[in-house]
């Protein structure tokens, strides 16, 4: 399940020897709840969600959910889409939020 969560690339560089990629294969981070559910959510949905759909989907909209996405991207786990989608809110009605996707299906998506 470890490779299937947390694919190689995300932990070796291409160029490596076959032993740094086997030493790869066998890392399992350690995920929070929060950071488990937040990654879920997003393997659930493929095409990318904004921080804003997120929070919906999680029920609150408070900063605990992007903070998640913001640790889930350093870990390599999620990725800026590089698209956009316009999702207002009353504060700003016209605001354009970036849609994170998680890394195994950007490199799909774009090939």
């Amino acid at each position: 399940m470890a490779d299937d969560l947390f694919p190689p690339h995300t932990r070796a560089r291409a160029g490596d020897p076959w032993t740094s990629h086997a030493a790869a294969r066998r890392i399992v981070p350690t995920l929070t709840d929060k950071q488990r559910r937040v990654h879920g959510i997003h393997r659930e949905h493929q095409s990318g969600l904004t921080n804003w759909e997120l929070e919906t989907l999680c029920g609150s909209h408070n900063s605990t959910w992007r903070t998640r996405v913001s640790e889930l991207v350093d870990m390599g786990l999620l990725v800026d889409s590089g698209r956009t989608r316009r999702i207002g809110t009353s504060d700003d009605p016209r605001a354009e939020r970036v849609i994170w996707i998680c890394a195994e299906y950007h490199k799909d998506l774009f090939r």
